[in-house]
């Protein structure tokens, strides 16, 4: 067995020299230092000069048995963390069992022993223990940060600044460990395992996402302390905004059977207002899912009004539960950091108590106000109050009965529908052409490509297009200035001809959710989506803006299932042997790791044409990534930030998260002009995308 420095340790304690061979025999597939004792003394003498991961520890041994040795590993700090799995022939009863676990056992292994088991739950304990270890390297890096972030604030004068500036970097460090944490639970779900092991996943899974939802709570609050949180106050659509709540909040509130509803208190509420969407939606989720957390039964209620004081108009989102209530001690300090309930409703209910402290620092960022009122066992009332502007003449108002009767459209139904008309793509990245192009046909349209802003207006002057979908960030011509060429065309003939309809243009952009979606507005499109684009939402603009023919798709173009997937890309003849041999040939575990295969799969409708996109990815990404260098090499940040924004986009595409995020890293860092944190990403990001072509590299060499 090789033996690295950083090989785990495993210790198998027994007294037969048979069981411990059998064991040693039974592990010997897994990269692990293995060492072996025949008593309960030996075993605590090799605890003291060596980390183990995991104890195999024999119940029924002479001297000391199993159940002595686990009281004294559990009675010592050294070694009281170290998990104890018994492996024992005793008949399982549940007072062998329990004595087991008083003595600090986590687990029980049978005898006669069953190798897949017993290397199945070793795994288990084994991921546990290197992402500990992880934790425990990133804590000791972190202690020496806050040490050292301590003495500047002393010098300075200034702790409470360095103090949520560190909190906001040991967040933001530790999303990248929990993101993997979380990739390899996945993984291990998909596991055949016992249904004890798979209730332990789904355990140590949501333990995880809880955690992960902590760190993004903490972030944000050490933001806004440090006052790096801004706002990006735009003309917006009230029921967008609504909707997304909705989808985000809704489900949680069916799920426990609590009755969910929205009421506009004024019948004629504008939908076009002034204010920032994104952080006005992060406050009502935030409050809808406090008064759904601490609701049983009854009812979550969000009541709309608005009111106008000195011409200022303001807006208030009053949520209203049947929930437990607070006493006006608990509603004094409710707005508190890690303020919660009392204890026992606490732990009922979970939380880590920032949601509400982190509304209220929004709620007055945005100029406005958040108060509660409470009676315990009667529920709660919280009252968000904003300034908002109001569009002059505006006819459109907020229509909320639509938010309640179908606020998200089933996509599956909407992407069976096919439409009629003609569509002009203008996308640059050869992969998401591909992709869009192979959509927008499926679904009955007729699709001309053009490759940037010039191609578009040239396009758009010679033929009639239903619509135009108009990348933003392009070569030669970006979409911005692309449009408004053709609004200024547009403009001329209707100078002729004022029934002369404009084209409906809709941008695609990366940046949605952030002041660019204005800048798309004010350049003459109509509406926008974010990349990588939504199935649902790309069908609901195509109802909006071409003729929808009442036909199904044919059922073969539907959503594939797994084995289906596989079916695809050998062919409709192949016998089941090979579609498990299709399987073995991808790197399925370092797969997982770097792309949501089954996601782009469903996306694409088949595992060939997935595979396709994957092959061009590769490609293009080559050459880009070469581009990139040269850039960085030349100090160019302009092309450093367009190459990455490529790469970007069509990572995204192909579901590649891992690679799409570093490639945004990068651009973020060519816009600060620190080209040498951007050097050191692209090192990354060259390694990412040596990975992921390497898993893909048998179905190549195939």
């Amino acid at each position: 067995m090789n033996k690295r420095n950083k090989t785990i340790k495993i210790l198998l304690v027994d007294d037969k020299p048979a069981n411990l061979f059998a064991l040693e025999k039974m592990l010997g597939k897994l990269e692990l230092d293995l060492f072996k004792a025949q008593s309960g003394n030996e075993a605590l003498e090799l605890t003291l000069s060596h980390d183990f991961a995991l104890i195999l520890l024999d119940v029924q041994m002479p001297g000391m048995n199993g159940y002595e040795v686990a009281q004294v590993l559990h009675s010592a700090e050294r070694t009281r963390q170290i998990p104890i799995i018994f492996v024992t022939a005793i008949d399982r009863e549940n007072r062998f069992e329990l004595k087991g676990y008083e003595t600090g056992a986590v687990d029980f292994i049978f005898k006669p022993l069953n190798d897949q088991i017993l290397i199945s739950k070793v795994k288990v304990f084994l991921a546990l223990y290197q992402a500990k270890d992880e934790l425990i390297r990133k804590n000791e890096q972190l202690e020496a940060s806050v040490a050292a972030a301590e003495d500047m604030a002393r010098v300075a004068s200034a702790a409470n600044l360095v103090k949520n500036q560190l909190l906001a970097g040991i967040s933001h460090e530790t999303r990248t460990p929990m993101n993997g944490i979380l990739g390899f639970i996945e993984l291990l779900a998909e596991e055949e395992l016992t249904e004890e092991q798979r209730e332990s996943v789904i355990l140590i899974r949501s333990c995880a996402n809880d955690l992960l939802r902590v760190i993004n709570d903490v972030l944000d609050f050490s933001r806004i302390e440090v006052g790096k949180l801004g706002t990006d106050m735009v003309n917006c659509s009230l029921e967008e905004l609504l909707q997304s709540v909705v989808a985000a909040t809704k489900t949680k509130a069916d799920m426990k059977g609590i009755e969910f509803s929205i009421i506009a208190q004024d019948q004629d509420l504008p939908n076009r207002i002034h204010m920032d969407p994104g952080r006005v939606g992060q406050c009502l989720i935030h409050l809808l899912n406090n008064a759904i957390q601490f609701t049983e039964q009854g009812h979550v209620l969000l009541r709309i009004c608005m009111r106008q004081v000195n011409n200022q108009h303001f807006l208030s989102f009053v949520v209203k539960d049947t929930g437990i209530g607070m006493s006006a001690e608990q509603q004094q300090s409710v707005f508190e950091p890690f303020a919660q309930a009392s204890g026992s409703a606490a732990r009922k209910c979970g939380g880590n108590g920032l949601g509400l402290t982190i509304t209220k620092q929004l709620a007055e960022l945005l100029g406005g106000a958040l108060s509660v009122t409470s009676e315990p066992g009667q529920g709660s009332e919280f009252t968000l109050t904003l300034p908002v502007g109001v569009e002059a003449g505006q006819h459109q108002r907020l229509n909320v009965a639509s938010l309640m009767a179908a606020p998200l459209e089933d996509s599956d139904a909407l992407m069976q529908t096919r439409f009629k008309g003609q569509v002009l793509l203008v996308e640059d990245v050869p992969t998401n052409q591909k992709l869009a192009q192979r959509l927008l046909e499926k679904l009955g349209l007729t699709v001309q490509l053009a490759k940037n802003g010039q191609e578009a207006v040239t396009a758009a002057q010679a033929e009639s297009f239903d619509l135009i979908l108009m990348d933003m960030q392009m070569p030669i011509m970006n979409g911005y200035e692309a449009t408004r060429k053709i609004r200024e065309e547009e403009a001329k003939t209707k100078n002729q001809d004022p029934n002369i309809k404009g084209v409906p243009i809709v941008a695609l952009t990366a940046h949605a959710l952030k002041h660019d979606r204005q800048k798309c507005l004010d350049a003459g499109c109509d509406q926008y989506l974010s990349k990588p684009i939504d199935h649902g939402q790309l069908a609901q603009v195509l109802c909006t803006y071409t003729s929808v023919v009442k036909e199904a798709l044919p059922a073969e173009r539907g959503q594939l299932s797994q084995t289906s997937v596989v079916h695809d890309k050998l062919g409709p003849d192949e016998d089941s042997e090979n579609l498990a041999s299709f399987r073995d040939k991808l790197n399925v575990l370092e797969l997982g790791k770097l792309i949501d295969w089954h996601k782009l799969v469903k996306t694409v409708g088949d595992a060939e044409f997935a595979y396709e996109l994957m092959e061009d990815f590769f490609t293009q990404t080559a050459e880009r990534l070469d581009l990139l260098a040269q850039a960085i090499a030349a100090g160019e940040q302009d092309e450093i930030a367009s190459c990455s924004l490529a790469i970007r986009s069509s990572a995204a595409t192909i579901k590649a998260e891992p690679l799409s995020q570093a490639a945004l890293q990068i651009k973020q860092c060519a816009e600060d002009g620190d080209l040498e944190s951007a050097g050191s990403l692209l090192t990354e990001i060259k390694a990412e995308f040596t990975k992921l072509r390497a898993a893909f590299s048998p179905l190549e060499a195939s």
